[in-house]
């Protein structure tokens, strides 16, 4: 009877467990890793995972007294990898760089690293980009020895993103007689400016008295969207403007390719997100200090640039806690948002982790019930693994001593390999060697498809013409794929 007790009470420990945003115990220690690079201030701010599963943490780590910007690479399992860097750091050590650090880690297709950041190496504060070779060491054929200064003149805001060929697509802004423009540059893979984009590589657009861009994703359909501010006549506001491909000015979106964000009083926006058929969403904020309050709405906008009020309530979704700074907002592969920030404690900074998931329409989904060990830590960045896992990356409080490296990983239900089968449509078997079959329940008509591997790049494209059709990803590597139609996203496990 104990031993039949004890296995029940072994299984219930298993579900819960696993359960949908629980902790994943395998993991580092019970789904928690902190990491301490060289016993002194390590501060994480970005996070990214490379084509073979493993981490890549940016920021500035203090190494041996010097701080510089850095990239630690971690196993999938939590450890670092000694492989990477000088024992599983990277460190971009040149005069003029101490004290900077990383903003944003990318990971090319050949495994080759970006990061960036705004750095101040001459008496303004430039737009960089740094490039490491797969095993850590600086690309010196990448720009100048490594360095690519993008946006040279004093820049405070500013993104980079990769796209589906490994080119670099960066926004910040550009002077022209001394006023600010909202400026976009494409670089080739191997960091020289590609001229069949805009002028020349470049782009700029005028808007308003002075204005710069802040952040830039890709739609599915390779279209540019740049959430940019401006000040006109005095009053500061912010824009989405789309773009195609070449640069040009996406004049089917909102007034000839441009938004007004039409902010509450005191409101900002902070981050944005795409769905797969180019609705966009909007995470604006405010910090009322007075009354130690955080206020958050989310709201979204059709394809042309028209608000969407079928979002949430009335088209704006509001998280409910007073004390929830809202860090990313990120759609999954199955159309889910994922709201990931602090919980601040305003006395002292730092909070523990959140995570809230909502459906499509913008409401909560109640499956969902996210579980950390986290407390007072500063917050940063949250990357949705190839399998679908969550891992959150923060910094432990300097009020708790010498700052460490936090990553702390989740299971994420709707991304498991057993949920295929949306719109009657069913993927065997999966994982595979290679040959997937497609099953459709109804087929009425031939569906376009596209796969990409987890970069975003078309490995495959054609049509579904038969109820039950086969793919052949003999050729491919093993990894994770994503199989597009016009309405669903599914994932490919190759063996």
């Amino acid at each position: 009877m104990k031993k039949f007790l004890l296995f029940l009470a072994m299984l219930v420990w298993a579900f819960v467990g696993a359960q949908d945003g629980g902790l994943d115990t395998s993991f580092g220690n019970n789904g928690v890793v902190q990491t301490d690079i060289d016993g002194n201030r390590d501060l994480g701010i970005s996070i990214t995972q490379q084509m073979d599963g493993r981490l890549l943490v940016a920021g500035q780590f203090n190494i041996q007294g010097q701080e510089f910007p850095s990239i630690a690479r971690f196993n999938l399992n939590g450890s670092i990898d000694p492989s990477f860097g000088n024992n599983g750091v990277a460190v971009f050590n040149r005069t003029g760089y101490e004290y900077e650090y990383y903003r944003k880690v990318l990971s090319q297709s050949d495994g080759k690293i970006v990061a960036n950041g705004i750095f101040s190496v001459t008496a303004n504060y430039q737009f960089v980009i740094n490039r490491f070779l797969t095993d850590g060491s600086i690309d010196t054929s990448f720009g100048n020895n490594g360095e690519l200064i993008v946006f040279p003149e004093q820049i405070a805001t500013g993104e980079m993103t990769l796209l589906n060929d490994d080119s670099l697509l960066v926004v910040g802004r550009i002077f022209e007689n001394g006023i600010s423009k909202i400026g976009l540059k494409k670089y080739l893979s191997d960091g020289t400016l590609d001229t069949s984009f805009g002028n020349n590589g470049v782009v700029i657009t005028a808007i308003g008295d002075e204005s710069s861009a802040q952040k830039v994703l890709i739609t599915r359909d390779n279209k540019i969207v740049v959430l940019a501010g401006m000040e006109d006549n005095g009053e500061q506001s912010q824009v989405l403007l789309r773009y195609l491909l070449n640069g040009t000015v996406d004049s089917s979106f909102g007034n000839n390719g441009l938004v007004n964000i039409l902010n509450e009083p005191d409101f900002s926006s902070q981050n944005i997100a795409i769905y797969e058929d180019g609705k966009i969403l909007v995470h604006s904020s405010f910090v009322d200090w007075y009354n130690e309050r955080i206020n958050n709405l989310i709201f979204r906008f059709l394809p042309d640039g028209s608000f969407d009020t079928s979002f949430s309530s009335n088209g704006y979704l509001n998280p409910n806690r007073g004390n929830l700074s809202i860090r990313k907002v990120e759609i999954q592969p199955n159309q889910r948002l994922l709201i990931f920030g602090e919980l601040t404690n305003f006395l002292e900074g730092g909070g523990p982790f959140f995570i809230k998931r909502y459906h499509l329409g913008g409401h909560l989904d109640t499956s969902f019930n996210f579980i950390t060990n986290s407390y007072d830590n500063f917050v940063a960045d949250m990357l949705i693994q190839q399998d679908g896992k969550i891992t959150c990356l923060a910094n432990t409080a300097w009020y708790n001593g010498q700052e460490d490296i936090i990553l702390e990983r989740h299971f994420n239900t709707p991304l498991s390999v057993s949920e295929f089968d949306y719109d009657s449509l069913k993927i065997y078997p999966n994982p595979s060697s290679g040959i997937f079959t497609i099953e459709r329940e109804l087929f009425s008509e031939n569906t376009p498809f596209q796969i990409t591997d987890i970069t975003g790049k078309i490995i495959v494209l054609g049509e579904l013409t038969e109820k039950q059709s086969q793919i052949n990803l003999t050729a491919a590597q093993s990894g994770v794929y994503f199989l597009k139609t016009s309405n669903s996203v599914f994932r490919l496990l190759k063996n």
